[in-house]
């Protein structure tokens, strides 16, 4: 599926159920944040290098899905082309952080 196509669907689910007209900026980024939480909830004293059980990955894609339907939500609110951006960024990412550069800070 295409990521534009995900974001008709998440902005769809919303109008449908009138969210639309509800779901401020705010709102959704402080729901945003809620889920951030959630999924730092899931690596809180963890031991490090430990795999992730089956639960796990299971509660980190839940988490990992919330959070960017609510970024989505923010986009849509805002009238912001997320696809758009994250494309951008990566572009620009990729000027900020060449390869050879970035192996460098593996070296270290």
């Amino acid at each position: 599926m295409e990521f534009s196509e995900i974001i008709r669907k998440i902005d769809k689910f919303n109008r449908e159920r009138g969210w639309d007209v509800t779901h401020t900026g705010e709102r959704v980024l402080i729901a945003l944040m809620t889920e951030v939480g959630e999924l730092a909830e899931i690596y809180k004293w963890r031991p490090q290098g430990k795999p992730l059980s089956k639960e796990e990955k299971s509660s980190l894609e839940r988490e990992l899905a919330d959070i960017f339907i609510y970024l989505a939500c923010i986009a849509l609110t805002e009238g912001i082309d997320l696809e758009s951006g994250v494309l951008e960024k990566i572009g620009i990412n990729r000027g900020k952080y060449p390869i050879s550069e970035a192996q460098k800070e593996w070296e270290k």
